[in-house]
């Protein structure tokens, strides 16, 4: 799957809080950051900052905005834990 294929209640989450948070920066790792994102809140839908650092270790950010890209991961969460998104 690429981008522009993923969809769902997850994906939007994700980008309505990256947008949000103001997560990108240079745009160079957005892609892989919103993809393993997604498959993150997928996989477990209420991370810990510990699953959400080891979800998102493979994606290296240049611009260093992990603690943003943790906040958006966990609003999303919240977006989608309460039925909303």
């Amino acid at each position: 799957m690429t981008i522009e294929a993923v969809e769902g209640a997850e994906t939007k989450a994700i980008q309505d809080a990256w947008i949000a948070r103001d997560v990108p920066q240079c745009g160079f790792c957005q892609s892989g950051q919103v993809m393993s994102a997604v498959a993150l809140l997928r996989a477990i839908p209420a991370p810990t900052d510990d699953d959400v650092d080891i979800a998102m270790s493979g994606n290296i950010c240049r611009c260093a905005t992990y603690n943003r890209i943790r906040a958006a991961i966990h609003d999303a969460a919240g977006v989608l834990g309460s039925g909303r998104s």
